[in-house]
């Protein structure tokens, strides 16, 4: 994920930030610590609207981590 400057400060911005009023769902955050400490790849899924990016989100805040999209890409590349 490419990050832009912010305009005012010439600081680098992340795409996504922390809501300050968001509210975890502890039982998911444990599964998701159990699944880093493990090394295990974690796949998240749910209709549209329910919180999967805000999840990883507040979970990734202060960590260094790798995002990969497949939003925009057709299947076919993905399959090669």
């Amino acid at each position: 994920m490419k990050r832009k400057a912010d305009p005012m400060s010439g600081k680098r911005m992340n795409k996504y930030s922390v809501d300050e009023h968001y509210v975890r769902p502890q039982a998911a955050w444990e599964q998701m610590k159990a699944a880093r400490n493990t090394g295990q790849t974690v796949y998240i899924y749910d209709a549209t609207g329910t919180g999967k990016t805000s999840f990883v989100v507040d979970f990734l805040a202060k960590k260094q981590y790798c995002y990969l999209s497949v939003a925009d890409t057709d299947f076919q590349s993905v399959d090669s």
